[in-house]
């Protein structure tokens, strides 16, 4: 808990400020994961640190399975792997929890926001154990769910995108006034013609579906000269 405490005091420092000059107390808890190395050739996933190890025999009385799973696309179907994988996804849980608890208790009036990244936690089984723990994220344990799905919204797969949308109202049950949808952002500035109309496609849907839509990233909104002028317009302005 050292590490979490540590991150409570920075949040603690920044809401701080915050509400000195006046604004409202928000803190949100973006996209925790067990990093998983997917978006590196042959990456093994983060699980077998030496405090992680100690943690699960500590807790279980158990060593952690071997051989270690080399890539999250692996077989955990053994019921050591199984369990093992189980574990991780409730000390994500539990960890998040924590690290909610510990800023309230420093600054009482936040909101509590946590943001799941869709695209991320549905690429494998393994991951949608150990990156989405339901009943620790589930309404009302979060004042807001923050949802974002930009790899599907690029790619305009429409099917995927629907289950972002599932993924807070359904499967973590919070009703739409609960819900905020991020959307973005084009990575390549060659790429702009054919994705911000995709990206605006979802902000419109997001006004119509959710409490919030939120648009970033802020460079890639100058590079382009993106210009929000009302609920039904985006245009770009520039060269």
């Amino acid at each position: 808990t050292e590490a979490l405490d540590y991150l409570a005091a920075c949040a603690d420092y920044l809401i701080g400020r915050v509400v000195a000059l006046g604004g409202d107390a928000y803190f949100q808890i973006g996209e925790p994961w067990w990093w998983d190395n997917s978006y590196v050739v042959d990456g093994a996933p983060c699980f077998y640190d030496p405090a992680t190890i100690a943690a699960y025999a500590a807790e279980t009385g158990l060593p952690v399975p071997t051989p270690y799973l080399p890539r999250t696309s692996s077989d955990f179907s053994a019921p050591a792997q199984s369990a093992f994988v189980h574990w991780l996804g409730d000390k994500l849980g539990e960890s998040t929890l924590y690290f909610r608890d510990a800023v309230k208790a420093l600054q009482p009036s936040v909101k509590t926001m946590i943001l799941v990244f869709t695209p991320q936690v549905f690429s494998r089984p393994m991951l949608e154990i150990v990156n989405l723990p339901v009943a620790h994220w589930a309404h009302p344990n979060f004042d807001i769910a923050q949802i974002e799905d930009y790899d599907w919204v690029i790619a305009a797969d429409w099917a995927k995108h629907e289950t972002t949308y599932e993924t807070g109202f359904a499967t973590l049950g919070y009703p739409p006034s609960k819900v905020q949808y991020f959307s973005g952002f084009v990575f390549k500035a060659q790429d702009a013609a054919i994705l911000w109309p995709r990206i605006f496609l979802c902000i419109r849907e997001g006004y119509a579906r959710v409490s919030q839509t939120w648009v970033w990233a802020r460079p890639q909104i100058w590079r382009e000269g993106i210009i929000w002028q009302d609920a039904e317009m985006i245009t770009v302005q520039g060269d």
